[in-house]
């Protein structure tokens, strides 16, 4: 099955708190959760841009933690985070 989903703000203080989080730990691990009960080995996910401002191995623990074996990333205006999620090799 497909999955498309987007503006997940990983690693972003200002995001976790506009949406209501007391840390971006909290955001972060709540986003992961929910995407990884509704995705599984055999499905595809894409994931439509401002994915994360985040270190390259947050990223990269972001990736491994994800069930998908194709998982399509489309860099978006926010996404500062970019040059790290390609040297991760999401």
């Amino acid at each position: 099955m497909n999955f498309f989903t987007s503006d997940l703000h990983i690693g972003d203080k200002t995001i976790a708190h506009w949406r209501g989080f007391d840390s971006v730990e909290a955001h972060d691990e709540l986003l992961l959760s929910r995407l990884c009960e509704r995705v599984g080995s055999d499905d595809e996910l894409w994931i439509l841009g401002d994915v994360c401002k985040a270190t390259v191995a947050a990223v990269r623990t972001l990736r491994e933690a994800i069930a998908c074996e194709q998982v399509h990333i489309v860099i978006g205006n926010h996404d500062t985070g970019s040059k790290r999620m390609l040297e991760a090799q999401l």
